[in-house]
């Protein structure tokens, strides 16, 4: 079957034969709708591209066959399969081109940009700087958002739809996407608040049909017809499907209180649903039209309405009497209404009314040359009178609607019908031609108007104001896409003759009027020239040049005028410029073309002004001109720029070397800032062993002696750890990662806490330190506690460091205040050696100290009072030091914090006091519950044991996340702490499967704590994100642990006592085994509890094993040694571990039969070591009693 190629579309041989022998064409669409381009209404297609590509098959003489997919992948793996021969609305990738051919493109658009209308950022943010853009995967504008906002934040969403309600929800600030696909899908799905704001500068988008390689031919017949449609059918198709796009800058009227009450009351709306163009309904019975535009703009204002549609204006008529209805839209101005008292806003559309008569009737000029004629009129209330006074002996015939009185007309009985030009066009055009015609005007407007009842006279303001606040290009667009009429009318002679002999004597005089005025015409083109030649002069002078660019309705452009120093800019004459706008053209940069004929194809679309920087060819090489241009004609489709180029490349230059230069400037910092982390992580690890093994050692029996040197290097470790934590809180605020968190804080336990903090230190100086509190101080402040705490720690501590004699005191004053806020000044003044005014301007420097001596006798990084005063200045305060030499030295912090009510900081208070005042003073007896300690390092593992017998937890220590996963499966736990940098499954990954088990089986939330030595920049974030609960940095001491366990741990208060440090004398200890776990493990407690747990394991594991021997179950016996070698293992008993494991392959590999006599051996092995653990030899004492 072949199909008939239609005449006028020239195709060549291959493509008429493809369409011959294939008259069906399938096109494939997928399930979600892409409005107005590609949409399924009642279960069929329909859309701009579908009805562009029906169009297109019918002038080929084919026919199109649709088939639906999920998606547009599966859409394109149809295609590239050859099941389908058209995709609609593709742009050209390179991916895309492996397995399609593409037609030329049938569309472009601009990227719009869209705001919520409230929100005055984006215009007035040209680079959308800090804005949260909403991106959709894999579309075009995602990667010209990221080129060309860097400083912008995108946010992806899944589709076009997702990312407007993120933009209406609050979650993004603007969207750039496809205008016509933006308006529709507002419109569908109801979201107010948002708005086309504006075109945007990313590329325009141009959408083309895609055909399998293979049916290559099709594209090609594709482009022809669309070569060969005529405009008319082609612009039928775009005003069906393309409305007038709604820009706005995103002002709304500010509304009083009494309008803003009035909008808040759901007005009765009357609509006509008959009155096309001004007011009707689509298919889907939603309101359309000029109207509907008004309406919806009104609503974006803040109105609230409830439609009452109407047949006409008579049944609104009706509806106004019977008081259904509250306000009524597209009600013409002086139409009569109850007590005459309704409030009309201004009008919003002005249209004249017509006279319609019978072709072949007699001529009519004018309502006067009516006589005594039948005039049909559906607005008899209102036009009556207006046509009597011209024709007062007319006659009136009723009609119900315009329908009505067109068909009174052409019947024969009216002799003619007046009515409102927009509508009667339309119905004349389109069911009257050849019988009725437009006569003569009527000298009538219809003034069309929102109007309401008295009580909403706000409402009716508010209207005005919104009418008044759109610009007059968006007025005049809509009533240009609504209101398009062409009016027509016979000629009359009589009439003709009457007006052209006065026109002919006119012309006679104007003849001679020209013929005098030709001599004073030459002299001022004599003198223009002369002007003309001294303006040359100038321009060509200018460092810029300036010129007139027009572009013509069929879209040619040219340059009218060019003048300046063209020469030196682009290397040719302004002459041969004007000649030839394409020889200017070709001169660009190829990579700069296609961007130009972009912007200029936006800004002729949107009427706006030009601007865009490009790269030009010159003698010199490239050269960057920046364009810019004013539009101030546009004149019956003709459009003219008034504007100059200047050269910027050295400015260009300037501003991307700059751009290099910060880039390279945060790389460096960035890696100086990894770099200090990244070791201050490797430095903690092994420090935090130090100082765990010092814990360790400094709670069993040492002599005076011993005790001095642990004391001395634990304060040399602390010392290192402080340090460390100054380099880092100094790195975080170089770059600007250090956030603060207020919370409601009590600054007199602040002031007490870091005062017994260092009251030991104090002590061993014999200082007094003393402080005084203004009684006027509130009792909670709104403040980040913590770094609160480190200011008043690092003056205080270098107050002590530096005094040898005297004192240190602490004032806290209260300098101003009033309901919300106090303005404090927090002192720390010593009686120390002071400093010089020379010194005092080093101190707040990073890593400087008063002198060099300072350092060699009091250590330091000479961070901390550069640290403290850039926590102050974060909190918005001041810091001021006073000091002379052997005078003492007086620190003032002034900050102001905002009073906290007692009422809303008491829960935060009490838990804070919980955690941080009981679990210090008191030892929570957690007897009964059960830790499992996830960490990989032999050292830590220890230590952690070690605190938990401390703190009397049952703990099981496991040295990955894998196994802490397998463990729980198997034992009930109450709190899991685990290292976050572990071999097989880190933490985060522990805690993550361990969240998913729990919501999979509907389990309760376990506990879990984060150990890590890790310093990175959001690592306390990370661990949150994955599932964990609380965070600590290693290296930890018991305290430390003992808080982080309270605040998760169930409290048995009944039960609290204080834990005491002790080392247990051991009387008698067992002999090898006893010695070999004394040396491994420090403490014989600890020993003591691994043996009581150990024996009775081994003891059942070796009678298991030896059952399972002489029953020959292999299975069973693997078991067993399995459990043996990992017990023994975990404890350093390495050989016999080995022994177990050796014999376990040995038997997984070969079977029993060959290793019964192995077995024994073992057993016996096994016998021996568990003797060792239960009769000690008293020979041996511990090496440390």
């Amino acid at each position: 079957m072949s199909s008939p190629l239609a005449k006028d579309v020239s195709l060549s041989p291959k493509q008429a034969q493809w369409v011959r022998e294939n008259p069906v064409i399938r096109v494939g669409l997928y399930s979600d709708d892409t409005p107005p381009l590609e949409i399924f209404r009642n279960g069929k297609p329909d859309g701009f591209s579908y009805d562009y590509l029906v169009a297109i098959a019918t002038n080929l003489g084919l026919r199109v066959e649709a088939r639906k997919y999920n998606s547009l992948a599966e859409e394109l793996d149809a295609a590239c399969r050859g099941e389908i021969d058209v995709i609609m609305n593709l742009m050209i990738t390179a991916e895309r081109t492996k397995c399609l051919a593409f037609t030329q493109a049938y569309i472009q658009t601009p990227a719009a940009l869209t705001a919520r209308i409230d929100d005055e950022r984006p215009t007035a943010n040209a680079h959308l700087t800090g804005l949260r853009v909403a991106v959709e995967r894999d579309f075009y504008t995602n990667e010209g958002v990221r080129e060309r906002y860097p400083n912008a934040i995108p946010l992806e969403a899944k589709n076009t739809l997702d990312a407007l309600r993120m933009v209406s929800r609050g979650r993004a600030d603007v969207y750039l996407g496809n205008p016509y696909l933006i308006n529709a899908l507002l419109r569908k799905h109801d979201i107010h608040g948002l708005g086309l704001i504006q075109q945007n500068e990313i590329p325009l988008a141009k959408l083309h049909y895609g055909v399998p390689n293979s049916k290559e031919p099709l594209a090609g017949a594709i482009d022809a017809a669309m070569a060969a449609m005529p405009d008319a059918q082609s612009q039928a198709i775009k005003q069906r499907w393309l409305p007038v796009l709604p820009w706005t800058a995103g002002e709304q009227p500010s509304l009083t209180p009494s309008e803003a009450a009035a909008l808040e009351h759901t007005l009765k709306l009357g609509f006509v649903t008959n009155f096309p163009p001004l007011s009707f309904t689509d298919p889907k019975g939603e309101p359309t039209g000029l109207a509907a535009e008004y309406l919806r703009r009104f609503r974006d204002a803040g109105a609230k309405f409830e439609l009452v549609k109407a047949k006409d204006l008579g049944d609104i008529k009706d509806k106004l009497r019977k008081g259904e209805i509250d306000a009524v839209i597209g009600m013409p101005l002086g139409t009569p209404t109850p007590s005459d008292s309704w409030i009309f806003s201004k009008p919003f559309l002005t249209v004249a009314d017509v006279i319609v008569t019978r072709e072949g009737s007699y001529s009519v000029r004018d309502i006067h040359d009516l006589g005594e004629g039948r005039i049909a009129l559906s607005d008899p209330d209102r036009l009556g009178p207006l046509v009597l006074a011209q024709a007062p002996s007319a006659r009136f015939v009723l009609a119900h609607n315009v329908y009505e009185g067109l068909s009174l007309v052409s019947s024969g009985q009216a002799d003619a019908y007046i009515g409102n030009l927009a509508v009667v066009d339309r119905l004349v055009q389109e069911h009257y031609t050849g019988s009725l015609h437009l006569a003569a005007p009527a000298s009538i407007n219809d003034e069309f108007t929102f109007a309401a009842r008295p009580q909403y006279a706000s409402a009716v303001a508010v209207f005005d104001r919104m009418r008044s606040m759109m610009s007059q290009r968006e007025r005049a667009s809509l009533r240009g896409a609504w209101m398009g009429v062409e009016y027509r009318s016979g000629i009359d002679w009589r009439v003709a003759l009457r007006w052209l002999l006065p026109i002919c004597l006119a012309l006679l005089a104007a003849a001679l009027v020209a013929a005098i005025g030709y001599r004073h015409l030459r002299r001022e083109v004599e003198e223009r020239r002369r002007v003309e030649k001294r303006l040359a002069k100038v321009t060509d002078n200018l460092p810029a040049v300036v010129y007139q660019l027009r572009r013509t309705p069929d879209g040619t452009f040219s340059f009218p005028f060019i003048a300046g120093d063209v020469p030196s800019m682009f290397g040719a004459t302004a002459d041969a410029a004007m000649r030839d706008e394409r020889y200017l053209f070709s001169l660009v940069h190829p990579d700069d073309q296609v961007l130009l004929e972009q912007a200029l194809e936006i800004a002729s679309i949107s009427l706006d002004n030009l601007a865009i920087d490009f790269r030009v060819k010159s003698s010199e090489g490239w050269r960057w001109i920046r364009s810019r241009g004013r539009l101030h004609q546009s004149d019956r489709g003709m459009l003219l720029w008034s504007g100059f180029w200047i050269d910027v490349t050295e400015a260009r230059a300037q501003s991307e070397a700059l751009v290099a230069a910060k880039a390279e400037a945060e790389r460096a910092a960035a890696a100086k800032a990894e770099f200090l982390a990244t070791m201050s992580h490797e430095i903690r690890t092994p420090m935090s062993g130090v100082l765990g093994m010092l814990e360790v050692l400094a709670h069993t029996g040492l002599d005076g002696e011993q005790q001095r040197v642990v004391k001395t290097m634990e304060d040399s470790a602390q010392m290192l750890r402080q340090i460390i934590d100054d380099i880092l809180d100094f790195s975080k605020i170089e770059a600007g990662a250090l956030t603060l968190e207020a919370t409601p804080i009590h600054m007199r336990d602040v002031i007490d806490n870091v005062q017994q903090m260092l009251s030991a230190q104090a002590a061993d100086k014999q200082l007094r330190i003393t402080n005084t509190i203004d009684a006027r101080v509130a009792a909670t402040h709104l403040a980040d506690g913590i770094r609160l705490r480190q200011i008043l720690f690092n003056l205080l501590s270098n107050a002590i460091k530096f005094t040898e004699h005297g004192g240190v005191t602490i004032l806290l004053t209260v300098l101003d205040e009033n309901d919300a806020d106090q303005s404090l000044r927090l002192s720390v003044i010593d009686t120390g050696v002071g400093i010089s005014d020379e010194q005092k301007e080093r101190l707040f420097r990073p890593f400087s100290q008063a002198e060099i001596s300072t350092q060699r006798q009091y250590g330091g990084t000479g961070l901390g009072l550069s640290i403290c005063q850039r926590l102050v200045d974060l909190m918005g305060g001041d810091i001021q030091l006073n000091s002379a030499p052997h005078q003492g030295t007086r620190v003032d912090v002034t900050l102001n914090l905002p009073v906290c009510i007692a009422g809303a900081a008491a829960d935060h208070s009490a838990s804070n006091d919980r955690v941080l005042g009981d679990s210090r003073t008191a030892k929570v007896d957690w007897s009964g519950l059960r830790v499992l300690v996830a960490e990989d390092h032999p050292t830590n593992q220890t230590l952690m044991k070690w605190r938990m017998s401390q703190l009397n937890v049952a703990c099981d220590v496991v040295a990955d996340g894998a196994t802490a996963l397998e463990a729980l499966r198997t034992t009930p736990y109450d709190l899991v702490i685990t290292d976050c940098h572990m071999p097989v499954m880190d933490g985060y990954g522990f805690a993550r499967e361990r969240r998913r088990e729990e919501a999979t089986a509907s389990m309760p939330r376990l506990p879990i704590i984060a150990l890590t030595a890790s310093a990175v920049s959001g690592e306390s974030e990370l661990c949150r994100e994955s599932g964990m609960d609380d965070f600590l940095v290693k290296p930890v001491n018991l305290v430390e642990l003992q808080e982080a366990m309270a605040r998760w741990l169930p409290s048995k208060e009944a039960r609290q006592s204080a834990v005491a440090h002790k080392v247990d004398d051991a009387d008698t200890v067992s002999g090898t085994a006893w010695q070999s776990l004394l040396q491994r493990f420090g403490s014989i407690a600890l020993v003591e509890e691994i043996v009581d747990s150990l024996v009775p394991a081994m003891h059942d594991d070796i009678a298991g094993l030896r059952k399972a021997a002489t029953s020959d179950e292999a299975s069973a016996v693997h078991e067993r040694l399995h459990r043996i070698a990992g017990a023994v293992d975990s404890i350093g008993e390495e050989d016999l571990a080995e022994h177990a494991k050796d014999l376990m392959h040995a038997i997984e590999r070969d079977g029993m039969t060959e290793y019964a006599e192995a077995i024994d051996d073992f057993l016996r092995a096994a016998d021996g070591y568990v003797r060792q653990l239960e009769a000690p030899d008293t020979s041996v004492a511990p090496s440390n009693a």
